[in-house]
Parts: C-alpha cells; sequence; structure tokens
C-alpha cells in the first residue's frame, strides 16, 4: 500500500471516479460500440492511475500497470470514433490492432534493457501515439459544417476540452526543463488531468446516449448538393427502385443485396448502386432499404391493429432479421426505441379520444 500523502489520495480518488465509469459504461443502455469506447477510455486512466498508485511496490505490479495504461492516447482515438461516427457503427479489427502496438511496446521497454532496437520501437510508438492522439481530436471536426448549431457546439467543446487537457499534460510537462515549475508540479497536473479527462468524457458519453449520431440526413444533403440535377434515366431507373422496394415490399427480404435488387429489375449492378447514392441520395444500399423498413414499422407501431405484436414480430414482418438490428436502427432514425415510439402513440391516441369525450356535444 503506497503512502497515502495528499497527491496518493488525489490519484485513489481517481482510480474510484474510474471505476464508476466503468460500472456506467456497462449498466447503460444504447448502442454497444459507444459504451465499448468509453470503458476502454476509462480503463485506461484507471490503469495509468494505479500505475502511478503502485511506484514503489512489486515490480511486476507497477509493470502491469505502466503496460496497460501506457495506450491512453490509443483509447481515446477508439473512443472519439464510438462518439463521433454514427453511433451503431462498429469499431473495426485494425483500430483495435493499431492500439496491441502501442501495448506491444511498452510490453517490451518493461521487459527489455535499454537497446538500438528498443528505441527505434519508443519512437514509433511515440509518433503512433501523437498521431491517434491527433485522429482522436479530429474526429469530432469531421463534417462539422454538415450538423446543426446543438451538435457543433458539442464537438467544439469537446475538441477544446481535450485540447486544453493534452496541452497541460503532453506539450508543457514533456518538454519542461529539470528544476521548472512544470517539472515539480508534474505528477499533480497529470492527477488532476485524469480527473478532468473522465469528467469530460463522461458528459460527453452521456450526451451521446441522449443525442445519437445520425449522419444519414446530412451525408444525403451533401451528396444532394453535390450530384446536381438527376438525368431522366436516373430518375426513372430511382422511380422503379422505390416502386420494387415500396409496392412490391421487396425490403421485406431480410437477406435484400444490391445483386436481389438489380436481378429483379433486369439492371446492371453498379447502375442501381449509382442510382442509390446519386439520385436517390442514399449513404448505401442498406440505408434505402432500413428507410422503407423502418417507415413500415412505424405505420405498424402506430396502429391500434397491430397492438398484439410483439415488437419482434414486427421487426421481422418488417425484414429484419432480430431485435438487436431492428432496435439500433429504429433508434438511428427515428430517435427512439421501436417500444417507446409505440408506447408514445398509444399516449397520442388516449390523448385525443379524451379530448373527444370531453367536447360539448
Amino acid at each position: 500500500m503506497p503512502d497515502l500523502d495528499p497527491l496518493n489520495w488525489v490519484r485513489l480518488a481517481g482510480a474510484c471516479v474510474a471505476l464508476l465509469c466503468l460500472a456506467d459504461a456497462f449498466k447503460s443502455g444504447g448502442e454497444r460500440p459507444l459504451r465499448l469506447g468509453f470503458a476502454l477510455s476509462s480503463a485506461s486512466l484507471l490503469f495509468f492511475t494505479l500505475g502511478n498508485l503502485a511506484a514503489g511496490g512489486p515490480a511486476f505490479v507497477s509493470a502491469a500497470f505502466a503496460i496497460l495504461g501506457g495506450a491512453g492516447c490509443g483509447w481515446f482515438w477508439v473512443y472519439s470514433r464510438t462518439l463521433f461516427r454514427p453511433t451503431n457503427e462498429n469499431i473495426p479489427n485494425w483500430a483495435f490492432a493499431l492500439v496491441a502496438a502501442i501495448i506491444a511496446v511498452e510490453a517490451a521497454r518493461e521487459a527489455a534493457a535499454p537497446n538500438h532496437v528498443l528505441r527505434v520501437l519508443e519512437n514509433f510508438e511515440m509518433m503512433l501515439s501523437s498521431t491517434l492522439m491527433a485522429l482522436g481530436l479530429a474526429e469530432a471536426l469531421r463534417g462539422l459544417h454538415s450538423f446543426g448549431a446543438q451538435e457543433r457546439r458539442f464537438r467544439v467543446a469537446f475538441v477544446s476540452a481535450y485540447g486544453a487537457m493534452i496541452s497541460a499534460s503532453v506539450l508543457w510537462l514533456r518538454h519542461s526543463a529539470d528544476g521548472s515549475t512544470a517539472a515539480a508540479a508534474g505528477d499533480a497536473v497529470k492527477a488532476g488531468c485524469v480527473f478532468f479527462a473522465l469528467a469530460v468524457g463522461f458528459f460527453a458519453f452521456r450526451y451521446r446516449l441522449a443525442n445519437p449520431v445520425r449522419a444519414e440526413a446530412p451525408a444525403r444533403r451533401e451528396r444532394r448538393r453535390n450530384a446536381g440535377p438527376a438525368s431522366p434515366e436516373e430518375a426513372a431507373l430511382a422511380a422503379r427502385i422505390a416502386s420494387k422496394l415500396a409496392d412490391d415490399e421487396a425490403f421485406k427480404i431480410p437477406t435484400i443485396k444490391v445483386a436481389d435488387l438489380a436481378h429483379m429489375l433486369g439492371e446492371p449492378d453498379y447502375k442501381v448502386s449509382r442510382c442509390v447514392t446519386g439520385a436517390m441520395g442514399f449513404a448505401n444500399f442498406n440505408r434505402l432499404v432500413n428507410h422503407h423498413r423502418i417507415a413500415h414499422a412505424k405505420a405498424l407501431l402506430s396502429d391500434p391493429a397491430s397492438d398484439g405484436l410483439s415488437i419482434l414480430a414486427i421487426g421481422l414482418e418488417c425484414g429484419f432479421g432480430s431485435i438487436g438490428p431492428f432496435n439500433r436502427s429504429f433508434k438511428d432514425v427515428v430517435g427512439q426505441t421501436p417500444r417507446e415510439y409505440r408506447a408514445g402513440r398509444r399516449k397520442d391516441v388516449r390523448d385525443a379520444t379524451e379530448a373527444l369525450g370531453a367536447a360539448p356535444a
């Protein structure tokens, strides 16, 4: 147990806050990628803090914490991706591979004596960590002009807060001279930055749960501006695609692909894909299909005749393969889960019925 001087008390409190953030990440509802990103970022700060607390203790303990807590820049970037990309977008495997490279170098540093190869690896790690840290901030600024005022304020505040923390904990401290004020205050500043990073991360997590990213509308507006008016041929194909999906209810086929629809229409795959992302303004074919599926789901959820159908049954009826993708896609577009949407529609009907009953004859 380390001596609990004031600085170690601050570190211990920071570790407790990190544990609370981890617990909140796993107990909260919402999209799994976002919860996982927040959990990994919080865990890296927890291990970093525990590594400082374990200094002077058993060497293998402090080494383990140093390895696990040394990839904080990478996990910050992963968390930033989950905050500012479409809420249901999974974290790619190559992102984990980049962070694993940082952890591997940290492990080598702890296990090997200094040598030329190790110095090269350390320089690589520093460059990779700095790059991922910058990319984490850049994630918030991607397509900034395409979002509403509230979302823009959130993104700018996130960049400003983390930018200030990085300036204090990295730029200021890393290049401080021995004996300077920065060097003397270094440990206290780092402990304070852990608290700050956890607080900003927590509020960003909570904001995003309440305001999931729906990049579809801004992307479609931008695409339509750039694409210009559709040609008569493209407009005709777009009408045929819409008719096949809506009137013939091809969207109800769970496994439908671009090739399937193109075969139904007797058109080449590439023409259908180009029409979907051009004249029709959708990000991809899946977005178009989900647009029709969710419109149908909203109609069923609003229809009293469908009250006997479960949420799962409605999802399957609309072409979704299981309840999870249905819930995620519906909330991404509508802003509510199917259950919440149905409850709200029922309340509207009750209120309207009561209002009619109270009206004078």
